[in-house]
């Protein structure tokens, strides 16, 4: 298998965490013995993935400091400082020069917490040659709402539906939504931008669903976006159910 690098997008300020993220980053929360970011490189380095660009802007020295290079887990960390969040496009787009020699890519929120496998996202992007794979789960209310053929390719992805949208979908039990960890390959970059900002959701997904070039897996393990107080409560219950998931020997 080709090289495969990745993306940690953390450039975030967490404002809905409150005093959670008021003196710290939301990927260095602590769950168990390690940091929200550590088990996402711990998901990557499963699958092969050493070598991890990650974006910073809201108290960027202390998860510079916390991961140094990388070492410690056994991967090689390359940072780039945004002075202003620009998406989560945007933001890969600025670490272009770390993935010139790259294949494919995965692009990973910062506030994911999940033990799927990401084997599942390259096996899709190889059975179809797809241009990009998402993994989606399913809910009965989200921020987002894709459809799915029976190969996988995504037909329909609405990013924040509104009243129009929904009344458009009509009613369904549950539906699948995005989950945040996406598998690209390196072509997508020259459809982000240079400086504006960008975001995968909204902007790119529209230009490879009109090329039948996104795709889906659905996730078959667990996974809490960390983004409220709530939702941290959660990931801890996950980890503390079946610590053993979420490890690896580094």
């Amino acid at each position: 298998m080709d090289k495969t690098k990745a993306v940690i997008l953390a450039a975030g300020f967490g404002s809905r965490m409150g005093n959670l993220t008021k003196d710290c980053p939301k990927p260095l929360l602590p769950i168990g013995n390690r940091t929200l970011i550590e088990y996402l490189i711990i998901s990557l380095k499963k699958v092969g993935v050493t070598e991890i660009g990650i974006n910073l802007h809201y108290h960027a020295d202390q998860i510079r400091n916390h991961l140094g290079d990388g070492k410690k887990l056994g991967v090689q960390i390359t940072y780039v400082y945004e002075d202003q969040p620009s998406g989560t496009a945007g933001g890969v787009k600025k670490l272009a020069p770390f993935l010139a020699d790259t294949k494919n890519f995965f692009v990973v929120y910062g506030d994911i917490f999940t033990n799927q496998d990401f084997a599942q996202l390259i096996q899709k992007s190889e059975d179809h040659d797809a241009a990009g794979v998402v993994l989606f789960h399913k809910r009965q209310a989200s921020n987002s709402y894709a459809e799915l053929n029976n190969s996988g390719c995504v037909t329909k992805f609405v990013e924040r539906p509104t009243k129009e949208d929904w009344k458009e979908i009509g009613p369904k039990e549950e539906f699948l939504v995005n989950s945040a960890v996406y598998y690209f390959k390196r072509s997508v970059l020259d459809l982000i931008p240079e400086s504006d900002y960008s975001d995968f959701p909204k902007d790119i997904f529209p230009k490879l669903i009109l090329k039948n070039g996104l795709f889906g897996v659905e996730l078959t393990g667990d996974r809490v976006a960390v983004d409220t107080p709530e939702k941290y409560e959660n990931a801890i219950q996950n980890f503390n159910k079946d610590p053993n998931s979420y490890e690896v020997s580094l």
